[in-house]
């Protein structure tokens, strides 16, 4: 199927269980539960690589180059894309200037071109969602599926995972730590939301020695929740976009066990982990651009110890229920959050072979569960998330114990992607805390 410019490709469905069966084209502007729209105009010029002709492509070179951000004028490193095609013949449909889109992967603008024997070679630069759609509607609101799920690692390759049961176990290293990630379904929410079990486990090994010097885990259940989104583009301006995400619910369980031989800081950071799924995926339907829903989780653990030989473990449990999204109110950007639910439970720690210094002790952590975001092109164009926080210190010699306990919401974007002048900003949209302290701090 070849994408011709200025073609309207359009289609609405109402529900699922139309995608299954099929449905024709729809101008009607239908959106609501369980629903998709996908109607563009694409801008002259631009080529779509169909989904059967991506055998042609053979190779693709990654170029990091700095340039500079329009919407702020600050230097970002952005990449350009070379392609290898093995269809001389594609030359004619792909001008310098134009779009090219490689279908669910790519959309970039073409630098140059040149046919080299029976190759192809193009070199591109990003192109804007607002240089490839020139008029159009992209609109869903859906919930995700475990089994339409690629699994990201930080450095932003796929990980393979095994199907145990009806489950799910990722493995992978990253940097000194050792990751393990099982999942598995585990029915479904009042609201009819999908909700899935979880047990993550990070390792830090020595790497003099190859032994396990701290250990975090969290285990319990997180919901996929229902995730709504829409895009507006009037004259290739963005004219519309909102995006939410209802009843993101988390239920887990922390536990954290650091060992030290000089004791000090012993810290575990975790980027983030993403669980990437394609819009096409959900919907059933032909989706050129590369859009993606993510659901990802990320933390942060750290415990400040004094003592020479000496070990420490913390066991928190959390619960946070919100709904939380953005809206584009131009030139504007609104966040908007509720909490439904939340509970905060006291962290149980100790610390193992202490000598009685007038210096405090510390465990911390930071985790987000779940945070999704919407991917377009591999840039990420706004995310949410809920965010469990603890800070306990214990200090010596009065062994007075404090603790700060905080749920919040929080959110960011970067619309670049979508033509518009707004640069970027995230943070906290709202929270909740709790402090507690003993007798001892009297």
């Amino acid at each position: 199927m070849r994408y011709l410019a200025g073609r309207i490709v359009s289609w609405t469905c109402a529900c699922l269980a139309l995608l299954a069966a099929g449905c024709g084209d729809d101008q009607g502007r239908s959106f609501g539960e369980n629903s998709f729209t996908y109607e563009v105009e694409y801008t002259q010029g631009t080529f779509i690589l169909p989904k059967d002709s991506l055998p042609l492509l053979t190779n693709v070179e990654t170029t990091p180059v700095v340039s500079t951000d329009p919407a702020t004028g600050a230097e970002v490193t952005v990449d350009h894309h070379t392609f290898t095609f093995a269809d001389p013949g594609l030359a004619d449909e792909m001008e310098p200037g134009h779009c090219l889109v490689i279908y669910g992967s790519y959309m970039t603008r073409v630098l140059s071109k040149k046919v080299d024997g029976d190759k192809l070679i193009v070199e591109t630069e990003p192109a804007l969602l607002t240089d490839v759609v020139r008029n159009g509607r992209i609109a869903w609101d859906l919930t995700p599926e475990i089994s339409g799920m690629e699994l990201v690692s930080p450095d932003g390759n796929a990980v393979k995972g095994d199907n145990i049961g009806n489950g799910f176990e990722y493995k992978f290293d990253w940097q000194d730590r050792k990751y393990t990630v099982w999942m598995k379904p585990e029915g479904t929410s009042e609201e009819g939301l999908p909700e899935i079990q979880v047990n993550v486990t990070c390792q830090k090994i020595d790497p003099t020695n190859g032994n396990v010097t701290a250990t975090f885990g969290a285990k319990g259940t997180t919901r996929l929740p229902r995730q709504a989104t829409q895009i507006g583009i009037t004259d290739g301006q963005m004219t519309e976009f909102q995006t939410g995400s209802s009843a993101l619910r988390s239920e887990l369980t922390f536990e954290y066990v650091a060992t030290m031989s000089l004791g000090g800081t012993q810290a575990i950071s975790f980027p983030g982990l993403t669980l990437r799924i394609p819009l096409e995926s959900l919907t059933g339907m032909p989706m050129p651009l590369p859009i993606f829903v993510n659901l990802g989780l990320g933390f942060v653990t750290t415990a400040n110890l004094p003592e020479v030989t000496s070990f420490a473990s913390a066991k928190v449990k959390l619960i946070l229920d919100s709904d939380t999204g953005f809206d584009y109110k131009g030139p504007v950007i609104e966040a908007k959050a509720k909490i439904h639910e939340y509970k905060i439970g006291t962290a149980n720690w100790e610390i193992g072979n202490m000598a009685i210094l007038p210096s405090p002790l510390e465990i911390r952590f930071d985790l987000s569960c779940p945070r999704v975001g919407i991917e377009i092109a591999g840039s990420e164009i706004a995310w949410m998330a809920g965010v469990f926080s603890v800070r306990s210190q214990l200090l010596v010699p009065s062994l007075c114990k404090a603790s700060l306990y905080q749920v919040r919401l929080d959110g960011g974007y970067s619309l670049s992607l979508l033509g518009l002048p707004i640069a970027e900003d995230k943070g906290a949209i709202t929270e909740v805390s709790r402090t507690e302290s003993t007798p001892e701090c009297e």
